[in-house]
């Protein structure tokens, strides 16, 4: 099993770079990530006990890893975040929304529509499973569009061990 989930570097050649334009390409690598974290990473595990006397090792635990603790993490806001919508007679602005991955789960922040400078509401929580504390969070800002959404910028991944020190305090992006 991984800690993390892989990183997939999937490119489009050919006649199929149209899907880059298109926004398919992001709905593609995204599907595909999830496939592989839903089958190989925390807490979905593939457990085969490699000695012959059962008792020596607990295949229970091997296939059903006991969470150590539980992150909480809450959307608060950004600030100068780069605008990907351009308007005839206003400023340009895009439509952002945050995708934190840690471990297997993956959870995607409502979109706060025609701003560079976002807020997010109260309620934009989610709680994560943590199976071990060098397991690290990944956050991703895009801008949402009809046709796909763009990527604005991602943080350096943060270790679960690490992530106190951001409490309340921005992340930079890059």
């Amino acid at each position: 099993y991984f800690l993390n989930p892989p990183e997939l570097g999937l490119k489009f050649a050919g006649l199929l770079q149209i899907a880059e334009t298109s926004g398919l390409g992001f709905t593609v690598r995204s599907t595909l990530n999830s496939a592989i974290a839903r089958s190989i990473v925390l807490p979905n595990v593939y457990a085969k006990s490699l000695v012959q006397n059962e008792n020596i090792v607990d295949t229970a635990e091997l296939r059903d890893p006991k969470p150590v603790g539980v992150l909480r993490v809450d959307a608060l806001d950004a600030a100068g975040l780069m605008a990907h919508d351009w308007h005839a007679f206003s400023e340009a602005t895009s439509d952002p929304f945050l995708r934190l991955r840690l471990s297997a789960d993956e959870w995607t922040s409502s979109i706060v529509y025609e701003t560079c400078n976002p807020v997010w509401e109260d309620t934009d929580t989610h709680d994560f499973l943590v199976y071990d504390v060098s397991q690290t969070l990944m956050i991703e800002v895009f801008d949402w569009g009809y046709t796909g959404s763009d990527l604005i910028g991602r943080a350096k991944p943060i270790p679960v061990a690490n992530l106190l020190r951001f409490s309340g305090r921005p992340i930079p992006l890059y």
